[in-house]
């Protein structure tokens, strides 16, 4: 009976056994904490070049003319002649484009916010986490973030003092450019 009670053959693995479930699970965690993140981050870049787009949407197209006076023998102007020389694309009304593109961003984000639809609890994103404004006369760029809840990863990081909340915050840039027709 104290034979069987002493054998120690194969304690190691169960030891081993006991030791790997946890680090599996907390490697399964992080692996989901990365993935949800970083699909986030990718549907908020799909919505911030939208949004981009939008608001570069709003541009209109000046012409750049050069006038030339036609003139008769004896000096009298007989008539003028337009010739467009080159286009431009103007962004004329910011606050137009920031409301274009601001409408894009949240259409295009349905999926991510659990107060407009979204499908899970695990991100917070917020429309007025977007901030759009012009570039040069003709380009656009829409910034927007959102925060995601994570099992792990994030607690691991407050704990650690790297970050304030226990969320991961995707940040992403969409620029557009108009180009006249």
């Amino acid at each position: 009976m104290y034979r069987v009670l002493a054998n120690q053959r194969g304690a190691l693995w169960v030891t081993l056994s006991f030791m790997v479930i946890p680090l599996v699970a907390m490697a399964m965690a992080v692996h989901f904490d990365l993935s949800r993140a970083m699909w986030v981050r990718a549907q908020l870049q799909t919505a911030a070049d939208a949004g981009a787009l939008a608001g570069v949407l709003t541009a209109e197209t000046v012409a750049e003319k050069d006038v030339e006076v036609q003139y008769d023998g004896s000096g009298n102007i007989t008539g003028v002649v337009e010739k467009i020389v080159k286009w431009h694309v103007r962004i004329n009304d910011p606050d137009a484009a920031y409301d274009a593109a601001r409408s894009a961003v949240i259409r295009n984000t349905l999926l991510l916010p659990p107060r407009e639809g979204g499908f899970t609890l695990l991100e917070d994103f917020n429309p007025t986490d977007i901030s759009g404004q012009v570039l040069g006369e003709d380009s656009y760029m829409v910034n927007a973030q959102a925060r995601v809840s994570t099992l792990i990863l994030g607690k691991a990081m407050k704990l650690y003092g790297q970050a304030e909340a226990d969320t991961l915050t995707a940040r992403v840039t969409g620029v557009a450019r108009a180009f006249p027709d």
